[in-house]
């Protein structure tokens, strides 16, 4: 930890770990959220018209869910094995 080159390679690494992880979750969380629009019978660009809580669509707060579950489900895949 007290070598800079050592520490400098661990940040990369974290970032590459980081990216990776990021563009293994954005095409499940769009899956997902197509997936919610279709069985809502929605379409992609009826936020407008949809729901409202807290001042957002119901489409986006199942989008969030969705976002979030998807996340725990990969860091309790990558724990667990």
């Amino acid at each position: 930890r007290k070598n800079p080159l050592v520490l400098a390679a661990l940040i990369a690494v974290m970032f590459s770990v980081l990216t990776c992880f990021q563009f293994h979750v954005y095409p499940i969380r769009q899956f997902a959220a197509w997936a919610v629009r279709k069985a809502r019978g929605r379409g992609p660009d009826d936020e407008n018209s949809d729901v409202m809580y807290f001042g957002r669509s119901l489409t986006r707060w199942l989008d969030m869910a969705s976002a979030l579950l998807s996340v725990a489900v990969i860091i309790l895949i990558a724990v667990v094995i």
